[in-house]
């Protein structure tokens, strides 16, 4: 029995490792730094194959497309684990936290969380910030 908890510690520290490694492949998007080494994430809960984030971004007012970009790319990249059926990620801390946390869980484009502001696509976004980011490097 022991032998068998020590197994699945094994492997669910294993996994943790793995969504850590794809988390720290998510940069914030005007910083280009891992939002591992920014000290952004919380919590992160590994259960079977569902996974759950939470992370608090530097101010209750860091930019709302910003923090909906790195709540988007990290369920990308956890999700893109084999083992991973779900990935739930939580935004604390944050004036926009109850839009993007349901926006996230339901699968929605940043378009459609923030219509009634107008907000365009965050690809432009993505593309340009990606841009700077290569040529800073």
């Amino acid at each position: 029995m022991a032998e068998t908890r020590r197994a699945d510690s094994s492997d669910q520290d294993h996994r943790r490792r793995e969504v850590l490694d794809r988390l720290d492949r998510v940069s914030d998007p005007e910083l280009d730094e891992s939002v591992v080494k920014m000290g952004f994430i919380g919590d992160l809960e590994v259960d079977g194959s569902e996974v759950a984030v939470t992370f608090r971004l530097p101010t209750f007012w860091c930019a709302a497309n910003f923090a909906f970009l790195m709540a988007e790319d990290m369920c990308i990249a956890i999700e893109a684990l084999d083992w991973v059926d779900r990935a739930t990620i939580h935004l604390a801390d944050h004036f926009a936290a109850e839009r993007i946390n349901r926006g996230i869980a339901d699968g929605l484009s940043s378009e459609r969380v923030f219509a009634d502001e107008g907000a365009g696509g965050l690809q432009e976004i993505r593309t340009t910030f990606r841009e700077k980011a290569f040529l800073g490097r």
